[in-house]
């Protein structure tokens, strides 16, 4: 066994310094992207989203469309808005919905591929 000695990240290096300023970084936002994933963790909101990728939407459109009271939904719709990732237009006494940005349609986009992935390997693996 004639392999070097293991040396680490050790303070000082520049990897452990690069690994240091990454890990502080990433953890300054943990708390912000918890709340977006926990705003996003409701099948409700779910399906506002889902809606909102397709078009921008009135309150009472988006309340037939999805089955649900104006009351309920608008609490939803503002905690959407409060974690910014729904946002709103008005137009006379109409209120628009849309998507707020791009990043919220591709967040939808990427949990719902890796849902099919992970029910893709689950088959694949009954399927052995």
């Amino acid at each position: 066994a004639n392999e070097p000695p293991y040396t680490g990240l050790g303070p000082g290096s520049k990897d452990y310094e690069t690994a240091h300023f990454l890990v502080k970084a990433y953890l300054t936002d943990v708390a912000d992207l918890a709340e977006v994933f926990k705003v996003l963790s409701d099948p409700t909101r779910i399906r506002i989203l889902s809606a909102l990728a397709a078009s921008e939407l009135c309150v009472c459109d988006l309340g037939a469309l999805l089955g649900m009271g104006q009351s309920a939904l608008s609490h939803q719709l503002a905690l959407l808005r409060g974690a910014h990732v729904v946002k709103s237009r008005r137009d006379g006494k109409t209120v628009w919905y849309s998507l707020d940005d791009d990043h919220v349609s591709g967040l939808l986009a990427l949990g719902r591929a890796h849902v099919a992935h992970v029910a893709n390997a689950a088959e694949a693996g009954r399927r052995e």
